[in-house]
């Protein structure tokens, strides 16, 4: 019995016209060239899931919480140009904690690294931590040819930023990027802010895991002192 939604036989035909031979090696771009011929010719509509957003319409709690944020005054505030103050001397913590190498707070420089090349997620980027990511250091889907998992984006990443893999660390979500981070050797911590099983990221070559963004911040002390 065949229980595919989608026939077999156009999948085949779409990924071969693309030149696609093994799906491991198609970047985020191809995938999305396949699933648009894929949707052209089966009729069937695929819910696009670029960096989790579904292409839905909003929540009402999530509307409510954006203007409620706007009418705190979260948008009349505008770092100085070196940066977040107070992200740079917890990133600098976080290094000596993590790591042990001592970095001054302005010599730490957030920067992003996505499979996506979205300017809308770029513009919000921004428009939510504005001046906090220099954009000619970001990573997107038009600066590399092989996407997550193949190293290349951490890669350039280090390139851009004139750094070395024991001079950074990666943090990530996904365990596409945690494979990625590890393979440029760069110290990666995994944290688990989905359904995920944890062994998933651990196997995908993570150095640490956490189980949510708050417990990675909670634990910045306690492994301090672990660590010394």
């Amino acid at each position: 019995m065949q229980n595919n939604l989608i026939d077999k036989k156009i999948v085949d035909q779409k990924l071969a016209a693309c030149g696609i031979s093994d799906m491991e090696d198609a970047t985020i771009r191809d995938i999305v060239k396949v699933v648009n011929m894929v949707e052209a010719e089966s009729g069937e509509k695929f819910i696009r899931m670029e960096m989790g957003v579904p292409g839905l319409a909003p929540s009402k709690i999530g509307i409510d919480a954006e203007i409620e944020a706007l009418r705190a005054g979260c948008a009349q505030f505008y770092p100085m140009l070196e940066g977040h103050k107070e992200f740079k001397e917890e990133g600098s913590k976080f290094v000596k904690n993590f790591v042990d190498i001592d970095i001054k707070p302005e010599g730490i420089i957030p920067t992003v690294v996505t499979g996506s090349g979205q300017a809308s997620l770029l513009d919000r980027l921004e428009h939510n931590f504005p001046g906090m990511f220099r954009q000619e250091l970001m990573v997107t889907a038009f600066d590399v040819k092989y996407g997550k998992p193949n190293p290349e984006p951490y890669l350039m990443a280090l390139e851009k930023g004139g750094l070395k893999p024991n001079e950074a660390i990666v943090i990530e979500n996904a365990p596409l990027g945690v494979e990625a981070g590890h393979k440029a050797g760069i110290f990666t911590i995994a944290v688990n802010t989905g359904p995920l099983n944890g062994e998933i990221l651990l196997n995908a070559g993570a150095d640490l895991l956490f189980p949510s963004m708050q417990s990675l911040c909670e634990s910045w002390e306690k492994l301090a002192r672990l660590l010394h």
